[in-house]
């Protein structure tokens, strides 16, 4: 149950990217749900690249599970390359993904949680 809920916690830290980077402008709600199932897809099979090659260089990230803020596409590797492996996840559930866009901002609300 622990480990559940581990992982679970994991999904949620790292499975909301706020911004897509230089990837978010002129692009549909549809695909920036892709590259977000992509990402997640990857992250499944223990890989956090799918992640970190969507983040700008300039990227912050909060993670409740660390003291202060993550800044930089630097930092967020040197947090994410030790997890490399590390996580499996089977399926996952997005349920009723949406995507608001306001210039070159784009954000998924909500987020995505392993399957019951």
């Amino acid at each position: 149950m622990y480990r559940q809920a581990r992982i679970a916690v994991v999904l949620i830290v790292f499975g909301t990217p706020v911004t897509f980077g230089q990837q978010a402008r002129g692009v549909g709600a549809d695909t920036i749900i892709a590259l977000e199932r992509s990402a997640l897809d990857r992250w499944g099979r223990g890989d956090p690249s799918g992640y970190l090659e969507l983040y700008s260089s300039d990227a912050t990230y909060f993670d409740p599970m660390q003291e202060k803020r993550v800044d930089g596409l630097g930092a967020l590797k040197k947090l994410l390359e030790p997890l490399k492996g590390k996580i499996k996840v089977d399926r996952y559930e997005m349920i009723a993904p949406r995507v608001d866009q306001e210039g070159d901002l784009a954000v998924q609300p909500g987020q995505p949680r392993p399957a019951s």
